[in-house]
């Protein structure tokens, strides 16, 4: 798309073999002026990072897909980090006593590297509609950055463990992985196993900012091409999957869930419609609009 003033944010979400229409659709290209746009190419580190329509709804998609997949691959291993009494902590100004932070950072790395372990191993549980999205996400980052190879690992972590993994494991109750609110010293654990798991995902080792982490960059670096070919696998899906249509997600609650997103991001779908030759964005703004104006006269 290079000489273009727009960016794809990433293809429709599947529905139908056959038609190969959205999942839900949603406007997915964002106006930006060129000295934005510039920066955004040139930086791939932050991809997909920032909220917006689109990644909200691939967010919502891909929580709608991964009930069971939570369930199988993390409850189990939540309710182990709860029930231990030990302590994984390793940042000095937060142990106990600095003679334990050895002995901690041990308890730390076997919880993460048993992480790394399921989940690594895990891709074809996935559901393929989600993997079909994320081939598609690295088909449309590979076109535009064709000489950076770790953007195509970068897109998909950026979704599947950033706003899926990361969050079931530090928020289990959320995602209905445990029904009590975990302790401070586990939900401590919960938090420092998840950004251990997240920068790699990310293929980054700690750095100065946190030098305590320091002690998790050996298991970053041999785990690395692990991670890397756990995201090709898990985007290996390169067809559209059959439809989803039966799968016990309640049209319903998608069409709520659709119009919070557009109202949520209503305003910048606004400063897009003068450039949509379709209408669609205006017939978009209007249905919105009217849908919370009926929210409003009904309460």
């Amino acid at each position: 798309m290079k000489g273009r003033a727009r960016k794809e944010a990433f293809k429709p979400l599947p529905h139908s073999q056959s038609t190969r229409r959205s999942y839900f659709e949603v406007p997915m290209e964002v106006e930006e002026p060129p000295a934005k746009r510039h920066r955004f190419e040139e930086d791939t580190s932050t991809l997909f990072r920032a909220s917006s329509i689109a990644t909200s709804s691939l967010e919502e998609f891909m929580r709608s897909q991964t009930v069971a997949y939570l369930s199988a691959n993390l409850k189990g291993f939540i309710q182990e980090v709860l029930n231990f009494k030990g302590s994984c902590e390793v940042s000095p100004a937060r142990a106990d006593r600095a003679e334990e932070i050895g002995a901690n950072f041990e308890n730390l790395i076997n919880f993460v590297q048993r992480l790394a372990d399921i989940i690594l191993t895990s891709a074809e549980m996935v559901p393929d509609p989600l993997r079909y999205v994320f081939h598609c996400l690295q088909e449309s980052v590979m076109d535009r950055w064709p000489d950076n190879d770790m953007v195509r690992t970068r897109v998909v972590s950026s979704f599947f463990f950033l706003r899926l993994v990361g969050p079931a494991v530090i928020k289990p109750r959320l995602f209905h992985l445990v029904t009590d609110q975990p302790s401070e010293n586990a939900q401590r654990s919960l938090t420092l196993i998840a950004k251990c798991i997240q920068n790699l995902a990310n293929l980054v080792e700690f750095g100065a900012k946190e030098p305590f982490m320091g002690c998790v960059n050996p298991f970053i670096r041999s785990n690395r091409q692990k991670m890397i070919q756990f995201i090709d696998q898990l985007s290996n899906v390169p067809h559209c999957p059959a439809s989803t249509v039966g799968t016990g997600v309640g049209v319903a609650r998608e069409l709520a869930t659709i119009h919070r997103l557009c109202f949520t991001h209503l305003p910048a779908i606004r400063k897009k419609q003068d450039g949509d030759k379709s209408g669609d964005l205006r017939k978009l703004i209007a249905v919105t609009e009217m849908i919370s104006t009926r929210e409003v006269t009904h309460r």
